[in-house]
């Protein structure tokens, strides 16, 4: 990589706040000061996250959204190597930032690639929320297409079908 690695929190602090959308890059590099990861550039800036390519090749993941317990560690999902949670008190508000490091995926899949990862999904009772080809890539070290976006994917809603079983003795 041509850039020079630098701290993740003085990476946040040069991106133009333009281009930031409805990020805090002031605040999220506040609140990942003393992270004693380097990052050579600004992978994407999404609705969810700010994603950056760290010196080891490795992707940090920094916003306001939580991810849950189970994200990360569902059969789909691209693995989260580490992940915490940042408290933050600015301009008199308190500010909770969770960041997560993954694997780098190759962004591209083939059409039936993706078509198989929502199969499996869906097998696996979820449905993409968010559906797309970007939020999937292709994980070489676990041979298999993976979940990039963890937020895209949500449990099927019940049909009722398991509770009326219970209520009736089932």
């Amino acid at each position: 990589m041509s850039e020079q690695p630098i701290s993740v929190a003085a990476l946040l602090r040069s991106i133009d706040k333009a281009s930031a959308g409805d990020h805090r890059v002031d605040t999220y590099a506040q609140a990942v000061k003393g992270i004693e990861r380097k990052a050579t550039s600004v992978l994407a800036i999404g609705g969810d996250t700010i994603s950056l390519v760290l010196e080891d090749g490795n992707i940090f993941k920094v916003g306001t959204r939580i991810l849950s317990a189970e994200m990360g560690n569902r059969a789909f999902d691209l693995p989260i190597l580490q992940r915490g949670t940042r408290k933050l008190r600015s301009f008199s508000q308190d500010y909770i930032f969770q960041y997560f490091i993954q694997p780098r995926a190759e962004s591209y899949i083939t059409d039936s690639q993706y078509a198989e990862f929502v199969k499996y999904v869906v097998q696996q009772g979820y449905w993409m929320s968010d559906p797309g080809k970007r939020n999937v890539g292709y994980y070489r070290a676990g041979n298999r297409v993976a979940l990039i976006d963890p937020w895209c994917v949500e449990k099927l809603p019940s049909t009722g079908r398991a509770e009326a079983d219970q209520t009736n003795g089932r």
